[in-house]
């Protein structure tokens, strides 16, 4: 690449949840506005609370239309940014109950690329390719270690050299090297992190009270990829 690239995965802001924390989603604002011109939104899913009569009515502050056009108000100055729109897990209430594809509307809203499962992208500057991986996740772990050598396991039969993953809103990024005939390659993976305040889900099922937190990917022109993590207590 002839100039550095910073990637933003973004997910897991649960807007209209009573946890919702804008002020630190704020910060993530000012922090990708602050970056070079060369950089890229992936949306990984769970941007809205969307709630059902079984589940999370008594916690939402905000109607499922009243948080879609928010949402859409808050990134709308950033659209032609965002490359890909994931769905995740709350989203796909609305298919499941009111068959309503919430997640192709904000997709479309935004002009972005949509899917209801996970994408692979490509980047390409000159003679350079970076593929990305993308998906909002399935899996929940008790500790951020197992968490990521359960996305690195099932990361095996994807070819990309970033894989991306929000759901268990751990903010963490690693990477490994993998040998092969002549060069072997360098392989990374991120969690995303998350943008809600309250403890109660995590403390109910005895899971580390994480931090609001997103990332910052940096790509230089070598592919090599480095992330700055953003924390709530050390921002605000």
């Amino acid at each position: 690449m002839s100039k550095k690239l910073y990637i933003f995965p973004l997910s897991d802001l649960h807007l209209g949840s009573k946890g919702c924390d804008l002020d630190f989603f704020n910060v993530w604002r000012k922090t990708f506005e602050k970056a070079p011109e060369n950089k890229a939104i992936y949306i990984l899913g769970d941007m809205l609370e969307f709630p059902t009569t079984r589940i999370d009515s008594y916690y939402t502050i905000m109607s499922t239309h009243d948080a879609l056009e928010r949402l859409i108000e808050l990134l709308e100055p950033y659209k032609d940014y965002i490359r890909w729109v994931c769905t995740g897990n709350h989203e796909a209430r609305s298919l499941k109950d009111f068959n309503y594809d919430i997640t192709k509307q904000i997709a479309s809203r935004l002009d972005a690329q949509y899917t209801r499962s996970d994408f692979f992208d490509k980047i390409v500057e000159g003679d350079k390719e970076l593929v990305i991986y993308g998906k909002h996740g399935t899996k929940v772990s008790k500790n951020s270690n197992l968490a990521m050598n359960n996305f690195i396991r099932d990361m095996a039969d994807i070819d990309a050299t970033l894989h991306m993953q929000g759901h268990n809103h751990y903010c963490e990024f690693m990477s490994n090297y993998q040998r092969g005939y002549g060069d072997g390659k360098r392989r990374y993976y991120a969690f995303t992190g998350h943008f809600l305040k309250y403890e109660g889900y995590a403390r109910n099922k005895g899971l580390p009270l994480s931090q609001p937190s997103f990332l910052r990917l940096t790509v230089d022109n070598n592919l090599h990829i480095d992330a700055k993590k953003f924390y709530r207590d050390e921002v605000l």
